[in-house]
């Protein structure tokens, strides 16, 4: 969760967003409707996987403009659409409920947010580095 009670790291190496998604178990699979239960979706790639460093400069820049916006005290206009890689996901059942104060500016209330790779992201991460590459094991 992204804190909005306490100051934020500037420092993305040290983040809480970095530590979390520096090494990650990727497991894609195969979504089929007409099963019962997500357990006996087909698995159809696993790798561990960490960001290489071209796209590093894009999720740091990321979360810099993230950082910005929580440090400006506008943590309410957040959005997706700010980002490229790394997004402030909305966290809770409804956006009144999750609302919070911010610890900077007018403490304005704001959604309840995450660091989280975009589904774009994570779809350009299998096409490029999972499927396009050999490093891959098949299920």
């Amino acid at each position: 969760m992204i804190s909005y009670d306490e100051p934020v790291e500037l420092d993305f190496y040290k983040s809480l967003a970095w530590n979390k998604r520096r090494l990650i178990l990727l497991i894609y699979y195969w979504w089929n409707k007409q099963l019962e239960s997500n357990l006996l979706y087909k698995i159809g790639y696993v790798r561990m996987f960490t960001p290489p460093e071209a796209d590093l400069e894009i999720i740091k820049r990321d979360y810099a403009l993230i950082i910005s916006k929580i440090q400006a005290g506008r943590a309410h206009e957040l959005s997706e659409t700010d980002t490229m890689y790394l997004g402030a996901c909305t966290k809770g059942a409804t956006a009144e409920k999750s609302a919070v104060p911010q610890y900077y500016g007018d403490k304005t209330p704001a959604r309840k947010s995450a660091f989280c790779f975009k589904n774009s992201y994570m779809t350009y991460v299998l096409n490029h580095y999972v499927v396009g590459k050999h490093l891959i094991t098949q299920f």
